[in-house]
């Protein structure tokens, strides 16, 4: 004997629940691998962050015999000033500027940081401003006692040389009060 036809409406809501839990699993699916970056995304926030903290007090200790290795250094000159057949109080001399201008980064290193800077854009045009505080800090640990203004004068200088060479792109007229703009030029795109 033949089972009796199953309804339109059982059938409809079969159908209706099936799909209900097709969408349900496939949103738990997505949920699961969200949760997932996430959990990735503040694993390595916590992995940069004690990076960061090591850095810093690493720059503090630095500082720190630094400023011990200095102060000594003056109070030996000192000792010596006195002891002098010149007396002179050591107390009337004023510091003196000491050339600041010098960083210590290997040859090219601005210039692979620029592309580094500007690859990281992805195609998108980065400003002066915004390539230097890229640079900056990555140059931050190896010269943690440069001026952001120099390296600043720096980078917009090698970045106009790249550009006259049409190593990078200028978004810009090289003439005017409108900082710069820039991106990789798709010839070096092609090489990389």
């Amino acid at each position: 004997m033949r089972a009796p036809p199953t309804p339109s409406s059982l059938k409809w809501l079969i159908n209706r629940r099936a799909r209900l839990l097709g969408e349900l699993s496939k949103l738990h699916k997505a949920e699961k691998e969200r949760a997932a970056e996430h959990l990735n995304s503040i694993s390595n926030l916590e992995k940069q962050h004690k990076e960061a903290i090591a850095a810093n007090a690493l720059a503090v200790t630095l500082y720190e015999s630094s400023c011990r290795q200095f102060q000594e250094d003056v109070n030996a000159v000192d000792v010596v000033l006195l002891q002098h057949e010149v007396q002179i109080d050591p107390s009337l001399i004023a510091p003196m500027r000491t050339n600041e201008n010098r960083l210590s980064i290997k040859h090219g290193q601005i210039t692979r940081l620029i592309y580094e800077s500007l690859k990281f854009a992805k195609g998108k045009t980065m400003t002066t401003t915004q390539v230097a505080i890229y640079i900056s800090t990555k140059l931050e640990t190896a010269c943690p006692d440069f001026d952001f203004a120099n390296i600043k004068y720096r980078i917009r200088q090698r970045l106009g040389t790249m550009a006259s060479k049409g190593l990078i792109n200028r978004h810009h007229s090289p003439v005017g009060a409108a900082e710069g703009r820039w991106s990789m030029s798709n010839d070096v795109n092609a090489m990389k």
